[in-house]
């Protein structure tokens, strides 16, 4: 069950969102180290859900639609604040929010920032209850397995900025602060956005 919890984390990982940006993004600011910080927060985040997700909070919070609504919202409005302060600061040639200096911290909060992926590790606990009849302990080591694939996956985006970083000027990696801050601006938008067009439905349907 480790191997497969690593496996279906890493499908997932192919998947690039604004946490595996801003990791790419620490490593060419401050380099491996403090990027490898910022990916322990990221993993925390990733454990805290599956564990909230195994122990059916995922479950309770689908079956809670005002719930879920404010969950969205409050994580689209963080991301929003994040990316909004990101590029302010770079435009200023200041260090974001501190980002690089509370790269664990940050890296935490943007990952709790979407709430609702516990959601999912519900439904796919849920369905693996389903189909395969796993026990509790099993599911743990299906979750172990996906936060695994988290650490490694993170890690080599950490190795991969630092890499960059070699070959990018000082000008080049402003611009790429400020991208990082639109591209962080435009997840939180969109999260906004679709909740509130599911309200709007849910509305019209009533």
């Amino acid at each position: 069950m480790l191997i497969k919890g690593f496996k279906f984390g890493m499908l997932l990982q192919i998947a690039i969102g604004p946490v595996s940006i801003f990791i790419f993004n620490l490593a060419m600011m401050k380099g491996v180290w403090h990027a490898l910080s910022g990916v322990s927060g990221v993993v925390l985040g990733d454990a805290l859900f599956i564990v909230l997700a195994i122990m059916g909070i995922g479950a309770f919070i689908e079956r809670s639609p005002n719930v879920k609504r404010w969950m969205a919202y409050l994580g689209g409005v963080v991301l929003i604040l994040f990316g909004l302060k990101m590029g302010i600061d770079a435009v200023k040639f200041k260090e974001a929010l501190g980002l690089t200096e509370r790269a664990f911290t940050t890296a935490f909060l943007l990952t709790v920032s979407s709430p609702l992926t516990i959601v999912f590790w519900g439904g796919v606990f849920s369905t693996k209850i389903a189909e395969a009849q796993l026990m509790k302990h099993q599911l743990y080591l299906f979750g172990c397995g996906a936060v695994l694939s988290t650490a490694f996956s993170q890690s080599m985006i950490a190795i991969c900025g630092t890499v960059f970083k070699q070959f990018l000027p000082p000008l080049v990696q402003t611009i790429l602060n400020i991208i990082v801050g639109i591209v962080l601006v435009a997840f939180g938008v969109k999260g906004v956005v679709k909740q509130y067009r599911i309200d709007g439905n849910e509305a019209f349907e009533d």
